[in-house]
């Protein structure tokens, strides 16, 4: 199942006004959870619309309209819409490719939601427009989902680093998240992806947050690039490890289309031509354990064989047994336990992995450095305290985190 729409180009003066529109009725993270409560937000983070929309009761003023419409994904009154967003209007929000109006009622085709981030030294705040989850469509996601902001994502936008360069580089940018992270401290950043409609939300979402700077381009990886070098790379890849069979959805969000965690060794063998002397890259992965060899000696031999000698830094930060990471993935597409289909799929991952004697799958970040001319290479390999298969990881399946 494929959505397939592509999102219109957004018009820059609509998207000032939409920005506008959210600052006037305070459409905040901490406001929109205020809204609604805490117990209700972690609700939200679980896929359930319900005690949101209850907390929030007749109420019909601005910021409970913007919250059923562009939080829970809940239709509104066109009239209720109109005056939430003064200038900008339904109309507005139809334009922008963002909500469909019929029969004096706005339907919604993305969700904007408010977000609060913390980084070292600094904070703020987006709001960051990706697809409708599984709840507001009532049923798995299509395979070309956009994502929007998730636990992985705010992990590595808080990890990158903050210190100015001059060109960045942001590999498989979904909505836009890490190359507006990247762009506070990057005067230019290059931002690709394998879909369109991915790279036009990106384009929505850097307009909306008053972001310039930001080039996106079409296409797989470093091919986008070819014969370029940043000083910094950042990358959420689609690094989930995914069955190559039939019926298992290739969601693009999180599925690179190789197998095991060859996307993850083709990042780290392929991205040191593309950084420029003393340039850094910072991405999350998997790694596999195989045949008794653990995944983080994989990894250092993927750093040893690429082309371009690099410093590496790898944190193995969780780790999980094949069956537990199979049951996280399928619930991640929106397949839960008890339902048909759960079973099939769970078998798929673990046949998958037997077929390469997978044991365990690694969870964890990578920091790659391309040394100045004449400096030795370093690297450090470590798995932290207390990481043990069967643990929750790193990347929840609860895509949907918490307004803040």
């Amino acid at each position: 199942m494929l959505n397939g729409a592509v999102l219109p180009e957004p018009e820059p003066s609509l998207c000032r006004a939409l920005a506008a529109d959210f600052r006037d009725v305070g459409y905040t993270a901490e406001a929109v959870r205020a809204a609604w409560g805490d117990a209700a937000d972690d609700a939200i983070a679980r896929g359930l619309r319900s005690p949101a929309d209850r907390a929030l009761g007749v109420r019909d003023d601005a910021l409970a309209v913007l919250g059923r419409l562009l939080v829970l994904g809940m239709p509104q009154a066109a009239a209720s819409v109109d005056r939430a967003l003064a200038r900008t209007g339904a109309d507005g929000l139809v334009r922008l490719g963002l909500a469909s109006v019929s029969g004096g009622e706005v339907a919604p085709l993305a969700v904007v939601r408010p977000q609060s981030f913390t980084a070292p030294f600094e904070s703020g705040q987006w709001w960051i427009a990706s697809d409708l989850d599984e709840a507001a469509l009532g049923g798995p996601l299509p395979e070309d989902h956009v994502l929007g902001v998730g636990g992985a994502s705010l992990t590595l936008a808080g990890l990158q680093l903050s210190t100015p360069a001059a060109r960045g580089l942001d590999i498989g940018a979904g909505c836009g998240i890490q190359a507006l992270r990247a762009r506070a401290h990057v005067d230019h950043v290059v931002a690709t992806d394998i879909s369109e409609r991915a790279l036009g939300f990106t384009r929505l979402n850097a307009l909306l947050n008053g972001v310039d700077g930001i080039d996106v381009r079409l296409g797989s990886l470093f091919e986008p690039v070819a014969g370029e070098q940043f000083d910094r790379i950042v990358s959420n890849p689609p690094f989930v490890i995914t069955p190559r069979v039939a019926d298992v959805p290739a969601y693009e969000y999180r599925d690179g289309g190789m197998v095991g965690d060859d996307v993850v060794a083709a990042f780290v063998q392929g991205v040191g031509e593309h950084l420029a002397p003393g340039g850094i890259a910072q991405l999350l992965g998997n790694w596999e354990t195989r045949d008794g060899e653990p995944g983080l000696d994989r990894v250092r031999a993927w750093v040893e064989t690429s082309p371009v000698a690099l410093d590496a830094w790898v944190v193995e930060r969780e780790s999980l047994d094949p069956l537990s990471y199979a049951e996280l993935w399928v619930r991640d597409g929106g397949t839960q336990a008890g339902m048909r289909g759960f079973s099939g799929l769970v078998d798929a991952w673990i046949d998958d992995f037997a077929s390469r004697n997978v044991t365990e799958v690694g969870f964890g970040y990578l920091l790659l450095r391309r040394p100045l001319a004449g400096a030795p290479t370093l690297a450090r390999y470590e798995r932290l305290a207390g990481s043990t298969a069967g643990g929750e990881p790193g990347r929840a399946p609860r895509r949907r985190p918490r307004c803040p």
